[in-house]
């Protein structure tokens, strides 16, 4: 029987026949005999009669009774689990995970926290900013400071409420379609669904009214704190743009920036890459700190002679706090963007180095979904085929006590090394394998605390462990392998081979035509010689860049709102400023050229510092995987890149200056 989903995909019906690959040998046909709806748990399988996979079972149901303490005691210390219905799924499917872990939602969701923290940081500062006039006249008439700060401090608290409760119940109902397109896409299996949790809920509303709170309240105590008449003085003119409070978190931003460049550098591997990534976020931070002490440096070298360019520098050197307001949302957009895509660049050419100085096959087999452990045999006895042997995939999990990270392994036949696969360890030694053994990149060991000669252990995909000394440590990064293990150790969880390696003896093409005929018997099969194997591990995990790009879109998505709607409130305010230039003189189109210059310069001045954020993390990244300090990113999506972000900062600018424009100047300006 076929799960209804999985029967309507492959367009078969009761009565009909369907061709099922399994871990027993070739494909065979089955006849089906209905289909089961609801799917259990979401899961799209295949039911078999219970003769099928020969005797024994992977688990036995059990109606609840009460008895069900008795049989828990029964089965104390037999190495067998009396599974709650909820974890039901555990025993549907042995080989894999029904609990997913949320390890890879913490660094998106810290860079989503952080970009979050910083768009809203940045449209209070300006915004407070821009209401300087009305705290000096709210001052003047009698209020206190501590009376101009609780207002404050209210009105973040309603905008807060307003926005964060709606905006958390849009983010669960949007968390169910993720969760969906993340299944669709590969990334998780069809058990994973996304189901509310209120204490998220309450967490995420909790997050935006502690953020607007902190947001508010730098910028309202400076404003409290400043005379009733210098308020009134500089309402127009903001001065100087950058407190010593602000320089001084600026200058710790960037100090701990350098610090985690030195040790992305130092600690090489999968972790300094993850450093080097966060070296993205240090260095934002400071440059939304830092950024009014640019207004000066950037304008100097400019050597301008008509009005409307002299009127753009004039206006990013007399508001330098407006500057930084500008040019923090289109940073974090290009610098995100940029970090994300070349990162997963960078980790592309860490496996292909990686694989190429392992692989010495000359021709990979591989197959959709893997392949059966008697492909291997056969594929050895092909005609021109001098050996053949089998590698196992899966994910585990590893760590240092009670912290567990996720970590690939792959399962290796000892016989394989010097045939198909090469090891050069830089500790320890490979030869003689026999056992239970673990090889380990030095990232990896690194990370867990492992050393050689000592046990080492991994918690596989159905909840056991193995346990075994650490044999040899490997100096590169691991990407294409991590860890390596026995073969038979994986087989429990990974019943399917991921590729079959062989190495070929004479006429070649004779070995890859006998190869590519084993399709017959293995839907799916495909063969790649070694150039063409080592391209595909260029190009990455599909799965893997699906989550990427969903992470990135999300990401970039909120960084352009909050450049969009912070560019466009700046300019909406310039109501008054743009009025007077006409008042004196200046048409329209001059005052919108000179807006557009102004944005231009704000733009390309963001550019430049995302650019020189992506190239330190994403130059960090690539060294400590192996690679040379040289980011590099997709042409095409680079391109993209410097467009979008060139598009949100003049349009953001332009489209609310004109709108503006359209008002009589002498009536904007006695409102302003």
């Amino acid at each position: 029987m076929l799960g209804a989903g999985l029967a309507r995909r492959a367009g078969v019906a009761e009565g009909g026949r369907v061709r099922v690959q399994t871990p027993d040998g070739p494909a065979r046909w089955y006849a089906v005999a209905g289909t089961v709806t609801p799917e259990p748990d979401g899961q799209e399988a295949v039911y078999f009669d219970a003769a099928f996979g020969g005797p024994g079972a992977d688990a036995v149901g059990v109606l609840k009774g009460p008895g069900i303490q008795r049989l828990r005691d029964a089965l104390k210390g037999t190495g067998l689990r009396v599974l709650p219905p909820r974890d039901a799924a555990r025993a549907e499917a042995p080989g894999v995970a029904a609990e997913y872990s949320t390890a890879g939602f913490v660094l998106p969701a810290g860079l989503a926290g952080l970009v979050a923290a910083l768009g809203v940081a940045g449209t209070f500062n300006l915004a407070l900013a821009q209401r300087r006039r009305e705290f000096g006249l709210l001052r003047a008439v009698g209020a206190t400071p501590r009376q101009v700060r609780r207002t404050v401090a209210k009105e973040a608290l309603a905008v807060s409420l307003a926005g964060g409760v709606p905006g958390a119940l849009a983010g669960t109902a949007l968390a169910a379609v993720i969760g969906r397109a993340l299944v669709r896409a590969g990334v998780y299996e069809d058990g994973f669904h996304v189901r509310p949790d209120p204490a998220a809920f309450a967490g995420t509303v909790a997050f935006l009214v502690v953020l607007t709170q902190a947001a508010v309240w730098a910028t309202a105590s400076r404003a409290a704190r400043v005379h009733p008449a210098e308020a009134m003085r500089e309402a127009t003119l903001e001065g100087r743009g950058l407190t010593r409070r602000r320089l001084a978190a600026g200058l710790v931003a960037l100090a701990g920036a350098a610090a985690l460049l030195v040790a992305s550098l130092v600690t090489g591997g999968d972790r300094g890459a993850e450093q080097g990534f966060l070296l993205t976020l240090a260095l934002m931070l400071a440059c939304a700190l830092l950024a009014p002490l640019a207004a000066r440096p950037v304008t100097a070298p400019l050597q301008v002679r008509s009005a409307e360019g002299m009127l753009a520098v004039a206006a990013i050197r007399t508001a330098p706090r407006r500057l930084a307001s500008a040019v923090t949302p289109i940073v974090m957009v290009a610098a995100v963007s940029g970090a994300l895509m070349g990162a997963g660049a960078a980790g592309a050419r860490a496996d292909r180095r990686d694989a190429a100085d392992r692989v010495t096959s000359d021709v990979v087999v591989r197959a959709e979904g893997g392949l059966p452990p008697d492909a291997a045999a056969r594929a050895a006895a092909t005609p021109g085929v001098r050996a053949a042997f089998a590698l196992k995939r899966s994910t585990v999990l590893a760590g240092q006590g009670t912290s567990l990270q996720s970590a690939s392994a792959v399962g290796v036949d000892p016989e394989a090394f010097g045939t198909v696969l090469r090891l050069r360890p830089a500790d320890g030694s490979a030869e003689r394998l026999r056992g239970d053994w673990i090889i380990a990149p030095a990232a990896q060991a690194s990370l867990f605390g492992w050393r050689v000669g000592r046990p080492a252990t991994l918690w596989l995909a159905d909840g056991t462990t193995y346990t075994a000394p650490l044999v040899a440590v490997t100096p590169r990064n691991g990407g294409w392998a991590g860890a390596i293990v026995p073969r038979t150790v994986l087989a429990r969880v990974s019943p399917m081979d991921a590729e079959i390696h062989v190495r070929t003896s004479g006429d070649g093409a004779r070995a890859r035509a006998g190869l590519a005929a084993l399709a017959e018997d293995y839907p799916g099969l495909r063969t790649s010689d070694r150039a063409a194997y080592l391209r595909g591990l260029g190009r990455g995990d599909p799965a893997a860049a699906a989550f990427g790009y969903l992470v990135l879109g999300l990401i970039v998505l909120f960084a352009a709102v909050s450049a969009i709607n912070t560019l466009a409130m700046a300019a909406a305010r310039r109501t008054g400023e743009f009025a007077l230039l006409r008042l004196c003189g200046a048409t329209p189109r001059q005052v919108s050229r000179a807006v557009r210059a102004e944005s231009l310069i704000v733009t390309a001045l963001a550019l430049v510092l995302g650019g020189a954020i992506t190239w330190l993390s994403i130059g960090a990244a690539s060294f400590a995987l192996g690679g040379p300090f040289l980011p590099v990113l997709p042409v095409g999506q680079a391109a993209a890149l410097v467009a979008g972000c060139v598009a949100i900062g003049v349009l953001s600018a332009v489209v609310p200056a004109r709108l503006a424009l359209r008002a009589d100047p002498l009536a904007a300006s006695q409102r302003t």
